[in-house]
């Protein structure tokens, strides 16, 4: 069996401000899932910076997001506690 390449798809290197952008997505939908939700900008930063973007784009910032973030939401919503989240730092995973 002989393989082809039929097209070469060039991606072009994500921006500090794009990766910003794609999370402030992803933290949105994490709103409209959670209504009480809020989050400061270094929680933005944090997981910015914890997604190593410049070495793999985007893709785990979902993966940080569901595992980092989500069950923090879960517990703080049992706990009846304020659903507000500034940093990953005070998070951390055992």
């Amino acid at each position: 069996m002989i393989n082809r390449i039929d097209d070469i798809i060039v991606f072009n290197s994500l921006s500090n401000s794009d990766v910003k952008e794609i999370v402030n997505r992803e933290l949105l939908k994490l709103k409209n899932k959670y209504s009480d939700f809020r989050y400061g900008d270094k929680l933005v930063d944090d997981i910015v910076r914890e997604c190593e973007y410049m070495e793999y784009g985007a893709r785990k910032i979902g993966k940080i997001i569901d595992s980092r973030l989500e069950s923090v939401i879960i517990d703080k919503i049992l706990n009846k506690e304020d659903l507000f989240i500034d940093s990953l730092g005070e998070y951390q995973i055992n």
